[in-house]
């Protein structure tokens, strides 16, 4: 029991941790009891850029990248500093293929919503009244679209060794991006209640590491001590079960992607037509055997790896605001002789600038 007390408290010496700094503590619970969702998507911001303390972990953008994004919004933002769903159809439309606008347009408002998801995340877009589009807001949906969000959230919910999240399952992931393009409302004639407990999930996987921190050895609050806070942010969400894709967005969302990858000339690895293959036989099986509108597990029976690969269209497309010399730029790898990139695929070795 000694021993016990002695290696906890030189513990949290060594780290930094709770009961080793009053003042901190203090700080951090002050954090804790008065964060709104509004402030969180601000230090989730942070955590993505790194712009913090803490240095255990690669940033999902690099400091160019980031500059890229802020340089791109700067060009395009209006007189109130925002950017709406018109600005952000305008910048893609000018990173793909003339032969691609046309589809692009088809499918303008669902990824508009995809964005609008991704930048209000964790929460719903009603929760934080998100209807545009600030500097941050678009740099977090960037990081997730462009699959940057592997840096930080599927990585086991290890932080300094410490074992303090959940991990993050593939699975997860496909649920976030298939919420993204569902509208958020239940299938017709149904009445369901939200799903707190998957809603609070997510909010606490952002707690975790969006918490303050006093240095790269500070110990992270565990997982546990953050579900009160969640439960006061969150509103919960509707099951998984309750929401699906209308057939008539999600078929032309595909067969942009289609004509987008087939519109990259300069792809010698056959990277991606191959996708453009994969992603058009997902979108014939959907339009032979789903109905009006389609549910998480059609999509998934779809075809193999069926979110996969709507997973590295979307990083396709959302890499050019990080590299914005349109679809089919040359790839960041220079042991790559293709000039084909996926954003999910950026080594973690590359030289940061």
């Amino acid at each position: 029991m000694a021993l016990q007390y002695v290696h906890d408290f030189l513990d949290r010496i060594i780290t930094g941790g709770p009961g080793n700094n009053p003042e901190f503590d203090a700080q951090r619970a002050l954090w804790l009891q008065n964060i709104t969702r509004e402030q969180l998507l601000q230090d989730l911001t942070r955590v993505l850029t790194k712009d913090g303390p803490d240095s255990t972990r690669w940033a999902c953008l690099r400091p160019n990248e980031i500059r890229t994004i802020q340089t791109i919004f700067e060009a395009r933002k209006g007189s109130n500093d925002y950017w709406t769903k018109d600005t952000l159809s305008s910048y893609l439309e000018s990173q793909v293929s003339a032969s691609s606008k046309a589809h692009l347009q088809a499918c303008s408002g669902i990824l508009s919503r995809c964005v609008f998801h991704f930048a209000a995340y964790p929460f719903s877009t009603a929760e934080v009244s998100l209807k545009r589009l600030s500097c941050d807001d678009l740099t977090r949906a960037v990081a997730f679209l462009s699959g940057r969000d592997r840096e930080i959230f599927v990585t086991a919910g290890i932080i300094s060794n410490q074992e303090i999240g959940r991990e993050r399952t593939e699975e997860m992931s496909y649920e976030a991006i298939f919420r993204s393009l569902a509208p958020s409302k239940p299938q017709a004639g149904e009445e369901v209640e939200k799903d707190l407990q998957r809603s609070n999930d997510d909010v606490v996987d952002v707690l975790v590491e969006a918490q303050p921190i006093l240095n790269g050895k500070t110990a992270h609050l565990p997982r546990e001590s953050l579900f009160e806070v969640a439960n006061r942010l969150s509103s919960g969400r509707l099951p998984l079960q309750s929401i699906s894709i209308p057939g008539e967005e999600l078929v032309p969302l595909l067969g942009f992607f289609v004509q987008m990858l087939d519109g990259i000339t300069t792809d010698t690895s056959g990277k991606a037509s191959a996708l453009a293959r994969k992603l058009e036989g997902i979108s014939t099986t959907i339009s032979e055997s789903s109905g009006a509108s389609v549910t998480f597990q059609e999509l998934e029976n779809a075809g193999p790896h069926s979110f996969s690969h709507l997973q590295d269209a979307f990083a396709v497309l959302f890499s050019t605001f990080v590299q914005p010399n349109g679809v089919g730029h040359a790839s960041r790898s220079e042991k790559s002789k293709a000039a084909f990139d996926l954003g999910s695929l950026r080594p973690h070795s590359a030289q940061w600038n």
